[in-house]
This record gives structure tokens, C-alpha cells and sequence, in this order.
């Protein structure tokens, strides 16, 4: 089998997941790695041969790229995305797909005109909790209604995230459960109802919401969302992730913060958070880690992943019928969101004429 030349773009914390995957894949040889910081791009670089870049050109120009991971601030998944996909590179793209409709819509047109694999890394579907809550509905019968939370302390936008003011918990959260929603109701809503709740954020001197509520109608069953950052500093995990749907036959629920491990000392008590990124005696494992591992074999195979483009553009549209919903304080219908404007199209025609 002929070796997948691979490079990742973004070297944060994901792209540093997705560029040791890459690189350990027997499959794989992890070619390049691209930050607009050249300092963070030469250090990841370093570890595993590739070359650092600042330049996603010089990847989507390289024939011996195939497989390219978007690992970018939420905001600025875009640009590169347009630039690799036009270019026939296959692409995963850390989720959101993009945070604006349009742009959603223009990717995956893209990569369906090209006939490249786009893959959006709703990573939550390799938990194995919420996974396994997946297969265990199918013996429940008809899901009737549920709801699915995924907070965060309020350092993680506060402290940790230096870009939180380029996105929100709406954009950094709400994809997630959203995204995990549609996947347990086996459908996409027909209606959302939503609304924001915004203070104690903007009096800390960022203008994002506190937290993001919505009411998902799907076909005679309903699910609320939740996403929130403003869990108080004493929460003993840096995220508050459950879920329960109950169904016909029985009820099914998850709780992923709680990873069975707790941490007791003097400065408090704490849910260590394990099961995403871990080092087993040298041996990295985790679930983060598995959606890199299913894109690498689906383009060894020629077949589409368990997430393909079209999940990650119908989360954006749902996401953004959720904000539109809350700033109108109306029910919206997804299907307003469902047809591309003129505009749109207009743009679509021309990235068909100067792609390549």
C-alpha cells in the first residue's frame, strides 16, 4: 500500500494529537506541520522530521500531501480548509467545521466537487461511554426525549483558552452535544427553541455568552442541549459532561467528567480528566486519538468515515439556528437554514471557476 503523506495545520494541543497519530501510523508519513507562530510549528516539527511552515500553500501545493488535519482556532478553520480541499487533499477538520453557515456550506460543496474525504472530529462519538450508550439504544426502541450537557469551568475561557473571544461556549461546546443529539435521535430536528444567557462573562472583560440553552424537535422526540462556561472555579473537573435519552423499552445515560478516578489533597478534590489523551507505559491511547486512526483507514480504504462532512456542515446550520433563535427569542425551523442564498451561491460558482 502506497504510504499516506500527512500534515497537520494548528500546533495546539489537538495538533499535537493528530501530528504524533500521523506520525506512529504505519501508514503514515507525517510530512509537514504548519502554525502562523513558526516557533510552535519548528518545536512539533522537530519531534517527529517533518517541516515547519507557516504557509498552508506550500502543503495543498505538495503532490506528496494526501491527508491533512485542521486543528485551528474554531474561527479560522476555513481559509485553510477552502485552500486544501480545492487543492484534492483529503482533510479532518477539528470540530466546528466553520463557525459561519456559509462557510460550512462552501466546504463541503468543495470536497463533494472534488470527491476528497472531509471528516469533522466530533471525537465524543470514540468515547466509550457515549458510544456505548449508542449501542445499547438500539435495543431501547424509539428514543421519546432526553438532554445532553457539556460545561466548563469558567478558567478554561478565562485563563486557558487565549482565543475564547474569537469563539464562545456556543461554537467551543454546543457542537459536541449537539452533534451527539442528532446521532442518538438517528435524525436531524425539525425545530429548535433557544435562548443565551450573557453577565458574568462581559463583567470579567469577555463579551461571550455565560451559556447556551436549546430545545432540539426531532420527529416525535425532543432533546435539550446545554452548554455553559461559567461552571464555578470549585467544580472538581474541568468539564460537567452527561447525558440520558429515554426511549420506548428502557432508559440509557451517560456520565463522561467522572472518569472513575478522583484525587483527594489539600487543595480540594479533583476529577483528573484521563480517558481523551493518555500514556500507557509509553504507548499513546485515548479517544482523541481514534478519529485520526479512522481517517487515516478510510482513506486507505477508499470509503467514507463514521463522520463525514455533512454532519459537520447540519451542526453549524443547527448551531447557528439555536443562536438565531435565542437573538429573535423564537421557535426557528431548521429548513430556513436548509437552502444556500444567492450570495452563497454566487461564491460557489466562483471558487468552482479558479479551482483547480
Amino acid at each position: 500500500m502506497t504510504r499516506i503523506g500527512a500534515a497537520v495545520v494548528g500546533a495546539g494541543m489537538f495538533g499535537k494529537i493528530h501530528a504524533r497519530t500521523y506520525a506512529e501510523s504505519d501508514k503514515c508519513d507525517l510530512l509537514y506541520v504548519s502554525d502562523r507562530d513558526y516557533s510552535a510549528a519548528c518545536n512539533l516539527a522537530e519531534l517527529y522530521g517533518a517541516t515547519p511552515t507557516t504557509s498552508v500553500t506550500d502543503i495543498a501545493a505538495d503532490d506528496n500531501v494526501h491527508a491533512v488535519s485542521i486543528a485551528t482556532p474554531d474561527a479560522e478553520h476555513y481559509e485553510p480548509g477552502i485552500a486544501l480541499i480545492t487543492a484534492g487533499k483529503h482533510v479532518i477538520c477539528e470540530k466546528p467545521l466553520a463557525t459561519r453557515l456559509d462557510e460550512a456550506r462552501r466546504l463541503y460543496h468543495a470536497t463533494r466537487k472534488k470527491g476528497s474525504i472531509l471528516m469533522v472530529d466530533f471525537h465524543n462519538r470514540f468515547n466509550p461511554p457515549c458510544l456505548e450508550l449508542k449501542r445499547r439504544l438500539q435495543t431501547l426502541g424509539r428514543p421519546i426525549h432526553g438532554s445532553i450537557c457539556l460545561n466548563n469551568r469558567i478558567d478554561v475561557p478565562l485563563a486557558k483558552l487565549p482565543w475564547a473571544a474569537q469563539t464562545g461556549p456556543e461554537w467551543f461546546l454546543l457542537p459536541h452535544v449537539v452533534d451527539l443529539a442528532r446521532w442518538y435521535a438517528g435524525a436531524e430536528p425539525q425545530a429548535v427553541t433557544a435562548m443565551r444567557l450573557d453577565g458574568l462573562l462581559k463583567s470579567r472583560g469577555l463579551d461571550v455568552p455565560d451559556a447556551v440553552l436549546a430545545l432540539l424537535e426531532f420527529d416525535g422526540c425532543s432533546i435539550t442541549v446545554e452548554s455553559s462556561w461559567v461552571l464555578p472555579q470549585s467544580w472538581p473537573a474541568m468539564i460537567e459532561f452527561e447525558g440520558k435519552i429515554v426511549c420506548e423499552n428502557g432508559r440509557g445515560s451517560f456520565r463522561a467528567h467522572d472518569h472513575g478516578l478522583s484525587v483527594h489533597s489539600a487543595g480540594g478534590d479533583r476529577l483528573p480528566f484521563v480517558y481523551g489523551d493518555y500514556d500507557a507505559f509509553g504507548e499513546r491511547t485515548g479517544f482523541f486519538r481514534l478519529p485520526v486512526l479512522h481517517f487515516i483507514d478510510s482513506i486507505a480504504h477508499g470509503v467514507l468515515p463514521a463522520i463525514y462532512g455533512r454532519d459537520g456542515l447540519m451542526v453549524t446550520m443547527i448551531v447557528e439556528a439555536i443562536m438565531t433563535s435565542a437573538a429573535q427569542k423564537r421557535r426557528v425551523l431548521i429548513g430556513e437554514f436548509m437552502q444556500p442564498s444567492d450570495a452563497e451561491l454566487g461564491l460557489i460558482e466562483e471558487e468552482e471557476e479558479i479551482a483547480p
